[in-house]
């Protein structure tokens, strides 16, 4: 079940005293990338909710977008992480989701473990 008043993205970044900045490197699209305070960790999210709280809400008109969402996360994996990186959503109370406002980490920068979690 989603908060009655979920925080955005940043707001909840910065609620819990994680560093953020937008990057210059992708602001033309319609996404905005945090870094938080590790260097090789990053979370994209759509500038626009349109009631994507989470992947559970997507909607079929909203195919492209998150198949653009995909393609942008492995363009910054690709360029920060170049030796590897793992993309993560978190879904739901089960999954781990405390912020209601879609977003793929992108890890990277070390050795994952298996099975995650």
């Amino acid at each position: 079940m989603e908060p009655d008043h979920p925080l955005s993205l940043t707001k909840s970044s910065v609620a819990n005293g994680l560093p953020t900045k937008c990057t210059k490197m992708m602001m033309h699209l319609p996404f905005v990338i945090l870094i938080h305070r590790h260097r090789h960790i990053f979370l994209l999210s759509p500038k626009k909710r349109d009631g994507l709280t989470s992947l559970s809400n997507a909607r079929e008109d909203q195919k492209s977008l998150l198949g653009h969402l995909m393609y942008v996360a492995q363009s910054v994996g690709k360029k920060e992480c170049p030796d590897g990186f793992r993309l993560v959503v978190n879904d739901g109370k089960d999954g781990a989701q405390s912020v209601y406002h879609l977003h793929i980490h992108i890890l990277g920068g070390r050795q994952m473990g298996w099975p995650p979690g």
